[in-house]
């Protein structure tokens, strides 16, 4: 809710629909992309960098309502698992049941990432920042 009240990110996409004439699905991907670019530029700010990650994370929640699409719901989870994936944005990692879910890695992330502050808080054991969970996990013959 905090990215979506900022009044910089806010003008600037009102701008581009009313300036630049493109609909609100394009003005809010390319702004939201310029401000993605400037997080992930930030090397020496850890915190600051994987802020770009809340900003993808929402411009996907947005365009998702406005272009009429269902997103994937980890809150439908209903057997014991552990999560593999690249990256669990913080919405998903929010609807996580940690009944269900019992532990996750991701290849990417940090301690100052939304996914592993959120499995702190509900107390799901997590590994963030692995580099190649996926590709590994992949290579398993069950």
């Amino acid at each position: 809710m905090t990215i979506l009240a900022d009044p910089e990110l806010v003008g600037q996409i009102k701008d581009a629909i009313t300036n630049e004439k493109v609909n609100a699905e394009a003005a809010l991907k390319n702004v939201t992309d310029m401000f993605i670019s400037m997080f992930e530029a930030m090397t020496d700010n850890k915190y600051m960098q994987e802020r770009a990650a809340d900003i993808r994370d929402v411009t996907k929640r947005v365009l998702s309502h406005l272009l009429g699409v269902t997103l994937p719901s980890p809150a439908l989870i209903d057997e014991e698992v552990v999560i593999v994936a690249h990256d669990l944005t913080p919405s998903d990692t929010a609807q996580l049941d940690r009944n269900f879910v019992k532990g996750f890695i991701t290849d990417i992330g940090g301690r100052t990432s939304h996914s592993a502050i959120m499995s702190r808080t509900l107390e799901i054991a997590a590994i963030v920042g692995s580099g190649n969970a996926t590709s590994e996990f992949l290579k398993v013959t069950w």
